[in-house]
């Protein structure tokens, strides 16, 4: 584990392939096994694949967070 630590890197460049469905479930199905507020929070997970949609969104978002578009 410590050696993992240390060898660990950062990845800030990112492919334009499509993650494959089968992926992305598996990905939702570990988010709803995640813990909550004690149990009392209700899960809501989206998944947005439409490349238009999803920068609409991070727009929204960022105007919500008083950030610069590209933040997040």
């Amino acid at each position: 584990m410590l050696e993992q630590l240390r060898n660990r890197r950062s990845v800030r460049k990112y492919k334009a392939d499509m993650v494959p469905q089968e992926i992305l479930d598996q990905i939702i199905e570990a988010g709803l096994y995640a813990p909550s507020g004690k149990g009392q929070q209700n899960t809501i997970i989206i998944q947005v694949t439409d490349q238009a949609l999803r920068d609409k969104i991070v727009r929204m978002n960022c105007e919500i967070g008083g950030w610069e578009v590209g933040f997040d």
